[in-house]
């Protein structure tokens, strides 16, 4: 994975993955994992797992599309500042919103955030400085994932994961399920780098209402290769490794890990 980072790095490509997204336009970064193919060659089933961003502004055609996806369960990583300013639009959704929030995002930490990107000696580097220290926060708070392993192994349950962005701790949550199913870490970091392709349709007027300067508004709308490396650097520095994290904190071992192939995976 260092050699495909460090490509990544140097040429500023990536290579696309078979992912569908759902065309849910008030939610750009709304998709699903169809035909990912894992280490064994097992291939993600049909529209069984969702990731995306904020659903808080749906149009009546989101609504519709995804009333078609039979979800019954929303796992929301926000934090309750996050969620008061854009809560969930459900309304008409049968569905349970499971709250698992991950992070210190708060209404003073945006305020110090507002205040950091708006002092003129700022650039591009402050944001991925930024960005970085969001991500060992996120890591450092590794174990509150376990809740969302939880949901996944319920044998009924159609899942929705999401943050604001659908790029940070969705992207972090869905390298670890990943992972758990058998991916290579080519695949993971192609899923986690597909969220750049939704930058276009983000409404960076939401921007605004967290006080991020405009100019800074699309650099921190995407991500990088850096910022997973970031969090698999810290969690191996103190686990060992993805897998030895995933077994002692989250439970996620040989019989559960068996479990969700059999629901995710052909």
């Amino acid at each position: 994975m260092k050699y495909f980072l460090l490509l990544i790095t140097i040429f500023g490509f990536y290579v696309s993955n078979a992912q569908l997204n759902m065309e849910i336009e008030k939610s750009p970064n709304f998709r699903t994992y169809n035909n990912l193919k894992n280490i064994e060659g097992k291939t993600f089933k049909s529209n069984v797992l969702f990731r995306s961003g904020s659903i808080s502004s749906l149009m009546s055609s989101d609504k519709e599309k995804m009333a078609k996806l039979r979800l019954n369960k929303i796992v929301d990583f926000r934090t309750d500042y996050e969620v008061s300013r854009e809560p969930d639009d459900t309304a008409g959704l049968s569905v349970q919103t499971i709250r698992i929030p991950i992070g210190n995002i708060t209404k003073e930490s945006s305020l110090t955030m507002f205040s950091v990107l708006n002092n003129p000696n700022s650039s591009e580097n402050t944001v991925d400085s930024m960005m970085l220290s969001f991500y060992k926060n996120f890591s450092e708070s590794i174990h509150s994932y376990k809740s969302f392993f939880r949901v996944l192994l319920e044998p009924n349950s159609n899942v929705l994961f999401h943050c604001s962005a659908g790029k940070d701790r969705t992207g972090i949550a869905s390298a670890l399920l990943l992972k758990a199913l058998d991916f290579d870490d080519d695949t993971i970091l192609d899923d986690f780098m597909r969220s750049n392709d939704a930058v276009r349709g983000v409404d960076l007027d939401k921007m605004k209402m967290y006080g991020i300067p405009e100019k800074y508004a699309q650099i921190l709308m995407k991500v990088k290769p850096e910022y997973l490396k970031e969090a698999i650097s810290i969690i191996n520095l103190k686990y060992g490794s993805l897998e030895k994290m995933m077994d002692t904190e989250l439970g996620i071992g040989a019989n559960e890990k068996k479990f969700l192939k059999a629901k995710y995976l052909n």
